[in-house]
C-alpha cells in the first residue's frame, strides 16, 4: 500500500485547473478541514486516470495537480483513494460518461413526476396532468412531445414501481409546457396525456414514472421493485412440506 501526500486545492484554486463543469453544483468544492497537505492511501484497486483510459502511478509527478475521489476516513487519516484523474481530458472523459450512465438510468425506469390534476372522461378514461421532479437530463427533456405516444406506471414516493414491465399503461401526451423559476424539487416540466385506463394509484398528489414511446421499458430486477409478499419458486422442506426462501413468507404453501 503506497501513502501519498497531497495537497488539498482551495476553490478559488480549482477553478484555475479549468476543471470541467455543467452546472454550479458540480463545481469541486474541497470538504471542510480538509486544506493543506494530506496523507492518503493508495493501494491496487487504486484507479489512474489519463486521457481516456486507465494508466497507473507512473502518470503521477511531484508536483503535479490532479483531482481524487476518496473513500472512507478514519482515525488515521483522511481516507483512500478510489480514483485519481491526472489531467483534464481524463476528467472531461469522467465527467461524460457518468452523465451517459445517468441518462441511461432514467431511459429504463422512467421518469418520475408527481400528478397535479385529472379530468376524469367515460369508461375509465381521462386527462392527467403531471409535473416531473427536477434533477433529470435535458435528453429525457427533449424526448417528450406533444401528440406523441408514451407509457405511465404507477410509483411509489420512493420512486420505486410494481412490476413496469407489465404495469406500465399507455398515454398520448397532448401538452408539453416548461415554467421558469420552478419551486425546489420540481423541474419545471408539465406534461399534460390522456389515459385510456385509469388505475387506483393515479390521483393528485401520487407519484409515477413516465416514458415516450421511443425508450425501453425492460423488466427491472426484483430488487428494484415493490411486491406484497415473495414470489420465488418453492422448496420442499426435510418434512416434505413446501416452503419459500424468504423469512417474511406467509409459512408453508398448502
Amino acid at each position: 500500500m503506497i501513502s501519498p501526500v497531497i495537497r488539498a486545492v482551495p476553490a478559488t484554486e480549482a477553478e484555475q485547473l479549468q476543471t470541467p463543469a455543467r452546472t454550479s453544483a458540480s463545481v469541486f468544492q474541497p470538504p471542510p478541514l480538509l486544506e493543506g497537505e494530506q496523507t492518503f492511501d493508495v493501494n491496487a484497486a487504486t484507479q489512474v486516470w489519463q486521457g481516456d483510459r486507465l494508466s497507473d502511478l507512473t502518470s503521477l509527478e511531484v508536483g503535479q495537480r490532479v483531482l481524487v475521489n476518496r473513500t472512507w476516513a478514519t482515525l488515521y487519516g483522511p481516507g483512500r483513494l478510489t480514483d485519481i484523474w491526472v489531467d483534464l481530458a481524463s476528467r472531461q472523459h469522467a465527467l461524460d460518461r457518468q452523465a451517459n450512465r445517468f441518462v441511461e438510468h432514467e431511459r429504463l425506469r422512467g421518469v418520475p413526476a408527481r400528478i397535479e390534476q385529472i379530468a376524469y372522461e367515460q369508461n375509465a378514461a381521462g386527462v392527467v396532468t403531471a409535473r416531473c421532479y427536477a434533477a433529470f437530463s435535458e435528453a429525457a427533456r427533449a424526448a417528450f412531445k406533444a401528440d406523441t405516444d408514451g407509457y405511465l406506471a404507477v410509483a411509489e414516493p420512493s420512486l420505486r414501481t410494481y412490476d413496469q414491465g407489465n404495469d406500465a399503461k399507455p398515454v398520448r401526451y397532448r401538452n408539453i409546457e416548461t415554467s421558469e423559476n420552478p419551486p425546489p424539487g420540481d423541474s419545471g416540466l408539465r406534461l399534460s396525456f390522456h389515459m385510456w385506463e385509469m388505475l387506483e394509484g393515479i390521483r393528485p398528489g401520487r407519484t409515477v414514472r413516465l416514458w415516450p414511446a421511443s425508450w425501453p421499458r425492460p423488466t427491472l430486477p426484483r430488487e428494484e421493485r415493490l411486491h406484497q409478499f415473495d414470489l420465488r419458486p418453492p422448496l420442499i422442506d426435510e418434512d416434505g412440506h413446501q416452503r419459500t426462501t424468504a423469512p417474511f413468507s406467509r409459512g408453508p404453501i398448502p
